[in-house]
């Protein structure tokens, strides 16, 4: 019983962290920790990094559902939920900036260490790309740096 006391504070202290660690940022970062990660947002972040790797938009709902399953309207999980399958799904996505982990470890009173380790949602990154446009390049911008070049450089002599 006092495993599990001392298991249920650490995680509570955990979350504390978690939610204060954002109070120092800069100017506006308040305004996405306010919001919620959604599955539509997680969609259209999973299309801008793995869709262009080749994996259908199918793949890509079943993939944002299947990560807010884990999540919900938290933003860790704790390793231990996981199978082995889940875990490297959770890798690749680490990969592409959507996870995180983190580990704490804990001094047991038999003299044992006890490593929690955690999954957390990057959610600030995935809010900022999911607001964001596509940038959009016309191909007049893409030659722009043509007519800064004056005409002698363009003659043969």
């Amino acid at each position: 019983m006092g495993l599990q006391k001392e298991l249920f504070m650490r995680q509570t202290e955990n979350e504390n962290l978690i939610n204060n660690s954002t109070s120092n940022l800069e100017p506006g970062h308040n305004q996405l920790v306010d919001q919620i990660v959604t599955v539509d947002k997680v969609k259209k972040v999973l299309e801008k990094t793995i869709g262009k790797k080749g994996i259908g938009p199918g793949e890509i709902d079943h993939l944002a559902n299947y990560l807010m399953n884990f999540f919900g309207y938290g933003e860790y999980v704790i390793d231990n939920v996981l199978s082995s399958e889940d875990r490297d799904v959770f890798y690749m996505l680490e990969e592409e900036g959507i996870l995180k982990t983190s580990r704490e470890e804990i001094n047991l009173l038999k003299g044992k260490v006890w490593r929690i380790h955690y999954w957390i949602l990057r959610k600030r990154e995935i809010l900022q790309q999911a607001n964001e446009e596509e940038k959009v390049e016309s191909p007049e911008e893409d030659f722009s740096i043509y007519k800064e070049i004056g005409d002698e450089a363009w003659s043969r002599g």
